[in-house]
């Protein structure tokens, strides 16, 4: 069974937390009042990708105040995949989608596949919501509206990072033969 470490990243107050509790099978997921998360909070759980295999999650909310950006290069160590939550209704985050995206994603050698953009629109019309990164993956999320494609996207999400994870795991058992 695969362990993997998906880390939940973006700007202050677009809903990681709640979505980590969803994802993670938490109670009263939309019921609390807004607490801001300290450093990075996480959930461990295990679920199933759909295709016959489990898997085990680490899943780390990460705050995304600017004060923890010090904290950054332990929450990116050895990450598998990254989700980014925003609320496209604030249109000034600090920091941006696209830093966020550019330190956890590209600057540590993780693909656009190992990347997921959940845009957590809160109620809001949901159709003219255009991805920041373009060539990411991009879903509209309202854990008030829809539950199930959330835990489509995030299983759909999942299998793309096991394969990736499936093949570095390949390719070293390989290097340990040669």
């Amino acid at each position: 069974m695969f362990k993997a470490k998906i880390l939940l990243v973006g700007p202050c107050q677009a809903g990681k937390s709640v979505l980590a509790n969803f994802l993670g099978d938490q109670t009263d997921i939309l019921k609390s009042k807004y607490r801001p998360t300290v450093g990075v909070r996480i959930l461990e759980f295990e679920t199933s990708t759909g295709n016959g295999s489990d898997v085990e999650i680490e899943l780390w909310d990460c705050s995304g105040s600017e004060n923890y950006e010090t904290c950054w290069p332990a929450m990116a160590y050895q990450a598998d995949g990254v989700i980014i939550v925003y609320d496209p209704s604030n249109k000034n985050p600090t920091p941006s989608v696209e830093a966020f995206y550019n330190y956890f994603v590209a600057s540590k050698g993780l693909k656009d596949t190992q990347c997921m953009i959940f845009t957590n629109c809160k109620g809001q019309d949901m159709d003219k919501i255009t991805s920041p990164i373009p060539s990411v993956t991009a879903v509209t999320t309202d854990l008030e509206k829809d539950h199930g494609s959330i835990t489509d996207d995030f299983k759909d999400f999942l299998k793309k990072v096991l394969t990736k994870m499936s093949a570095v795991q390949e390719r070293e058992e390989l290097d340990i033969i040669n």
